[in-house]
């Protein structure tokens, strides 16, 4: 199991997180480099697909494929570049 999101430090600042669920224990994973995700997809073991935004705000796809995730940019509607929260 995966789960995807964005955690802010007491520090100040923060970022993408990565959780994965080993059957008996979570462990934190490799996070691509979008400023936040908001949710993610596993197709098989090496092809999971999360989607985010980056700092301007436009949509970015995230895929992992068993080694390290490769960014894709998110295909957009004629006058819809930006993902709103």
């Amino acid at each position: 199991m995966w789960l995807v999101g964005y955690a802010n430090s007491f520090g100040g600042g923060g970022g993408t997180v990565v959780l994965r669920w080993y059957g008996s224990s979570w462990s934190v994973g490799q996070a691509p480099s979008p400023e936040s995700l908001s949710s993610v997809t596993a197709l098989s073991a090496t092809d999971i697909w999360a989607t985010g935004t980056d700092s301007s705000g436009q949509l970015q796809l995230a895929n992992w494929r068993g080694f390290g995730w490769t960014l894709h940019p998110a295909p957009t509607l004629a006058g819809q570049a930006t993902c709103r929260p």
